[in-house]
């Protein structure tokens, strides 16, 4: 099991995922002007703003999830999203 990441190693994920969820955002159109972190432990939570729109990226994986795992729970977590 890998140690504990220091204060700086959790900042540079955290702003990688943010990264990550404003192209994500951007990519399909959205407008993003004003991101926002909402909640960042076993996946940083990000707000879209303006846009009512919030987007997860996982950045703690549970051992067996593989490619394929994590692309179901995904395929899951987008349907539930869609009204």
């Amino acid at each position: 099991m890998p140690g504990f990441m220091t204060p700086d190693q959790l900042a540079v994920r955290t702003s990688r995922a943010l990264d990550a969820a404003v192209a994500a955002g951007r990519g399909p159109g959205l407008t993003v002007t004003d991101a926002t972190v909402l909640h960042d432990v076993f996946s940083v939570v990000v707000h879209l703003a303006p846009s009512p729109v919030v987007v997860r990226v996982p950045t703690v994986l549970p051992s067996y999830a593989d490619l394929d795992i994590q692309a179901a729970r995904q395929r899951v977590e987008l349907d539930a999203g869609v009204p």
